[in-house]
């Protein structure tokens, strides 16, 4: 692989040990690499705006979210997957449409652990989906619900995790993984590593077993990179049909909720408390001493 031009493109300048800073630096040994910020912070005004496009065109655009990918030139575009929180999400959720059809487009994938390429692959049997590992710093942690937990597992701990983002964890191993939908599973959890030290240490010296050969560098990402750059690009064919077929099929579901929460609403509406306290709302509206008295009351509670 020659001399790359490649653009990364970042929430905020990425600095220290995040990731993206490692990888963009390594990589800038070999490469032209430039990190585009998707928005920039306005102190005074204390929101967000978005920066604007960079200029010329570039070999490879690679983000974790295709939002602005395509908004720059480049041959080649990448989309870095670290995990499908979308899964976890109810069908009723629009974010997860978005996420849906996201996969649906002409990239190739660098997934950034073996599990996520697993599903991925499974999702995309179509579609380039490659691994690589993005270099990270330890960071010891019980609780790990967002996010990577290798940076726990890399410190030695055994981390309680959710389905959604287990990555490497195999629970009773090197990791607990609780139920997403009960709440106090995760309390639980927690209370039967403290009070069992012995599975405490089996599952802590699972976790560093379970990451021993992580990269502390960018080697896998340039290998990736290097793979995508020397293979054919995605056919142009086969993704709008699939995008559209994502997109329909969501739509639908949307438009299926929809229909049911109208349906519940006008059900409640008949409903005899509802039309009680709707009659008492009508006569506080209507007389000034009780107007005067909610008011008060409104400003106590506040």
């Amino acid at each position: 692989m020659g001399v790359l031009r490649l653009c990364v493109l970042a929430e905020g300048l990425p600095a220290g040990e995040d990731p993206v800073a490692r990888v963009a630096a390594e990589l800038s040994a070999d490469h032209e690499v430039v990190v585009a910020l998707t928005e920039r912070d306005i102190s005074a005004g204390g929101g967000a705006v978005p920066v604007a496009s960079v200029g010329g065109s570039f070999d490879v655009a690679s983000w974790q979210t295709t939002t602005h990918l395509f908004g720059l030139e480049a041959s080649r575009y990448v989309e870095l997957v670290s995990s499908l929180a979308f899964e976890s999400m109810g069908a009723w959720q629009a974010e997860r449409l978005a996420a849906v059809v996201a996969l649906d487009l002409p990239v190739d994938f660098i997934a950034t652990d073996a599990s996520v390429q697993a599903a991925l692959a499974e999702l995309r049997p179509d579609a380039r989906v490659l691994l690589g590992r993005l270099p990270l710093a330890p960071a010891a942690a019980d609780v790990v619900l967002e996010g990577s937990p290798v940076p726990a597992m890399l410190a030695g701990s055994a981390p309680i995790v959710l389905p959604s983002n287990a990555g490497p964890v195999e629970h009773m191993v090197s990791g607990l993984i609780a139920e997403p939908d009960d709440p106090a599973d995760v309390e639980r959890l927690r209370s039967q590593l403290s009070s069992d030290p012995e599975l405490a240490a089996r599952l802590a010296e699972g976790a560093r077993a379970a990451v021993a050969d992580w990269p502390s560098g960018a080697s896998e990402v340039a290998a990736a990179l290097a793979e995508i750059v020397a293979s054919p690009p995605p056919e142009s064919v086969r993704w709008p049909h699939r995008l559209m077929g994502d997109l329909m099929a969501g739509v639908a579901l949307l438009r299926q909720d929809h229909f049911a929460a109208s349906a519940y609403i006008k059900r409640l509406e008949t409903d005899e408390a509802y039309l009680a306290a709707q009659k008492v709302r009508e006569r506080v509206e209507s007389s000034r001493p009780l107007r005067a008295i909610a008011r008060r009351a409104k400003k106590r509670l506040l």
